[in-house]
């Protein structure tokens, strides 16, 4: 029985010097041996050792650090992989769960990250009002918007402008002339006349001596015109009436 308890020790010995077979048939010199495996991370090693007193062997269990790093990180686990756009974040029982950052209130941008006022969008706080609204994942004041006018996703156009969140028409006084040539609003519309020019005065002046004119527009100023009666009515520059590349007309329906 001592010469078996003494064999079992030789083994023991050969295993941690020798490092541990892998797959492949390949030995480390600096892998752990438990067992059969190569220890990772803090091991525990039972070495079978002789009782000279006895007929019996001991088992003792030694512990040892192993200072290489880990092939695999420890990550979060949801389950499966989050889909694109949406990250792992641990939730408020705390388990993990998929997020969209660019509009969960509890993890608005970042991890962790709650939003007081209750709403997140575009990774970014904020409060959903009447004016204030979340646009292709921007907060928008559809008040003023011409790309989401009073709501997402009304457009104003190209020749539009959004006012009190409504599509208004716009005439530009432009260098090249004017932006649009006619616009078409319902009766009781308005319209709206802007100087775009950075040094020349501008005014929309009517046939119509009723209608009358805008005032005269420095650079960058902008009037509102309504229009109550239905009916055609023709415009040119009061500042440069010669210029035919700045005549309109709206139509009034």
């Amino acid at each position: 029985m001592k010469s078996s308890a003494i064999l079992f020790s030789l083994l023991g010995l050969l295993c941690f010097s020798w490092g541990c077979d892998d797959s492949g048939g390949s030995k480390d010199p600096d892998a752990q041996c438990q067992g059969t495996q190569c220890g990772g991370d803090t091991d525990t090693v039972f070495d079978i050792v002789a009782d000279v007193e006895g007929n019996d062997t001991t088992t003792v269990a030694d512990t040892q650090v192993d200072t290489a790093p880990d092939l695999v990180p420890d990550l979060p686990n949801c389950g499966s992989p989050c889909v694109t756009g949406s990250t792992c974040c641990e939730n408020a029982i705390g388990g993990f769960e998929c997020f969209d950052l660019d509009s969960d209130a509890s993890n608005c941008g970042a991890c962790g990250t709650t939003c007081e006022s209750g709403a997140c969008c575009g990774a970014a706080c904020g409060a959903v009002g009447v004016d204030l609204l979340c646009c292709d994942s921007h907060w928008t004041d559809v008040k003023a918007s011409g790309e989401h006018c009073g709501q997402c996703g009304t457009s104003c156009g190209a020749n539009g402008l959004c006012l009190d969140s409504a599509c208004v028409p716009e005439f530009v006084f432009e260098s090249t002339g004017l932006s649009t040539g006619t616009a078409t609003i319902p009766a009781g519309g308005s319209v709206a006349f802007t100087n775009g020019t950075l040094t020349d005065t501008h005014q929309a002046l009517f046939d119509d001596v009723a209608l009358g004119s805008t005032e005269v527009l420095a650079p960058g100023a902008q009037q509102l015109l309504t229009f109550p009666t239905a009916g055609g009515y023709s415009f040119r520059c009061g500042v440069h009436p010669t210029r035919l590349v700045e005549a309109g007309l709206v139509i009034v329906q």
